[in-house]
């Protein structure tokens, strides 16, 4: 590896000697903008993993959403327009392309689908259109799609520490993906059953603690106006007591976001 060396002493590497994929992991509750905002990534490849349950000993598909072409997250980055020959569903994101951006995950078989597709959509930018963003949506879902294709092929429900097992092999996947991409994950939030506040639910376990980046969507209101924040819960671009640490951002885009994060544009 080469040095960038000034005044006879080594002050740093060169960017293109490092390959550093970046991580992000973008938490929030229902209805509060999750989903539109990761899909708003530059280059960004949308993963829509089916619905189920999760009860004692099994987990339970959505069999409605099983038969449908699209998931829930389409909804929040198309909406249907009426035109003279018909209805059409138009991207709330200019320029977003459903054919080459979308994919709706029913197993992981067709996650291994999504996966080449996202491959072939990144091959087709041009050399200067940046990184692509593969964005999980979101990570319960893919959680329980593992645990059920653990079931099916196991034939029985994984005990603790085969739970353990299904948490290093989603490791493992999302380290392969980031050869080819960022990685965004999009996790849940739901009512702490002690707390009764919304808590995140993270998967695979410590992700969180593993991205560049932890951050939370949330809406909130100032001078009598509701306005959507990024809340800032970790940034390791960024120490925490430095003066220019950013704690939140007001009305965020995802370009302004990565540059007040302090990540630099060349590795997104």
């Amino acid at each position: 590896m080469s040095e960038v060396i000034d005044g006879g002493e080594v002050v740093g590497l060169p960017m293109d000697s490092v390959i550093y994929p970046l991580m992000l992991s973008l938490q929030g509750e229902t209805k509060k903008g999750k989903t539109y905002f990761a899909a708003s990534f530059p280059n960004a490849f949308l993963l829509d993993f089916a619905p189920s349950k999760m009860s004692f000993a099994k987990v339970i598909p959505d069999e409605l959403a099983m038969t449908r072409t699209v998931g829930e997250g389409f909804r929040s980055i198309f909406t249907p327009v009426k035109k003279p020959d018909g209805v059409h569903w138009v991207p709330k994101i200019p320029g977003f392309d459903y054919k080459q951006q979308y994919f709706f995950v029913k197993n992981t078989d067709m996650l291994d689908a999504a996966i080449e597709k996202a491959k072939l959509f990144k091959e087709s930018l041009p050399k200067d259109a940046g990184k692509v963003w593969l964005v999980i949506d979101d990570t319960i879902r893919w959680r329980n799609m593992e645990i059920l294709h653990w079931v099916e092929t196991k034939g029985k429900w994984p005990i603790r520490e085969q739970f353990g097992i299904v948490t290093q092999q989603m490791l493992g996947k999302i380290t392969q993906w980031q050869n080819d991409f960022n990685v965004l994950l999009i996790h849940k939030m739901v009512e702490d059953y002690d707390t009764k506040e919304p808590k995140a639910q993270v998967y695979p376990g410590n992700a969180d603690y593993l991205s560049d980046c932890n951050l939370e969507i949330r809406t909130i209101q100032k001078n009598n106006n509701l306005h959507q924040a990024i809340v800032v819960h970790s940034n390791g671009h960024c120490h925490e007591c430095s003066p220019d640490y950013i704690r939140e951002i007001l009305d965020p885009d995802p370009m302004t976001v990565l540059s007040m994060l302090k990540i630099p544009r060349e590795l997104w």
